[in-house]
């Protein structure tokens, strides 16, 4: 059975769950390289700091 009256909602809604996907798979693999960098960059710090002292 056809749900949509339109193809118009079928493609407004599917365009929006596919952009909702890479938009979220952008920011997800951008906060997790934010974690990563700010982790190697605290480490750095730390040890330079205790070989400073």
């Amino acid at each position: 059975m056809w749900v949509y009256k339109s193809r118009t909602y079928l493609f407004v809604s599917l365009g929006t769950c596919i952009t909702s996907l890479i938009l979220g798979g952008i920011f997800y693999f951008c906060g997790s390289l934010q974690q990563t960098i700010a982790t190697i960059l605290i480490s750095i710090v730390v040890r330079t700091n205790c070989t400073i002292n």
